[in-house]
């Protein structure tokens, strides 16, 4: 099992890959999300200010 941990020497490369990979899939699910959210609560602010205007 160390075998497969060590990755020939290259368990740095590797390794720091692979949390490359999984924080970039992390932030691609969370940033969507996370804007969404605010679009969401500012959207009633925003219809009101049209509203005055057109008024």
């Amino acid at each position: 099992m160390n075998d497969w941990f060590d990755m020939g020497g290259y368990e740095l490369y590797v390794w720091g890959s692979i949390g490359c990979t999984l924080a970039v899939l992390a932030w691609n699910l969370w940033a969507p999300a996370a804007q969404r959210r605010e679009l969401l609560r500012e959207e009633p602010d925003s219809e009101e200010d049209h509203t005055e205007d057109a008024a």
